[in-house]
């Protein structure tokens, strides 16, 4: 992939909360995951992002990363895409490698 197909989308949600996860004092944001996924729908639906799609969302919060996952496996299972992605272990960000 050559730097001009590169791109960065920086989303801030306003009025959305962080809420804490009692369990593992980790910060999640409901909010922000329900953005970015209709963000990634609508880019999947216009077209915008084609059968060999590869998306990074960075999250400092391990919940959050928990979260975006199960976002991303479930998208991926009603656009009828295979889920080829993953949260890294031990990172900060997680990854949703789609192919139609």
């Amino acid at each position: 992939m050559d730097d001009k197909d590169m791109h960065l989308i920086a989303i801030d949600v306003r009025d959305a909360s962080a809420q804490v996860d009692p369990r593992t004092n980790s910060r999640f944001n409901s909010g922000n995951i329900s953005v970015v996924t209709g963000l990634i729908g609508y880019l999947f639906d216009s077209g915008a992002l084609g059968n060999d799609a590869h998306l990074t969302v960075i999250t400092p919060y391990a919940e959050q990363r928990s979260l975006y996952v199960k976002s991303f496996i479930t998208f991926t299972s009603d656009k009828g895409i295979r889920w080829n992605g993953h949260g890294k272990g031990g990172s900060d960000n997680c990854g949703l490698h789609a192919r139609a």
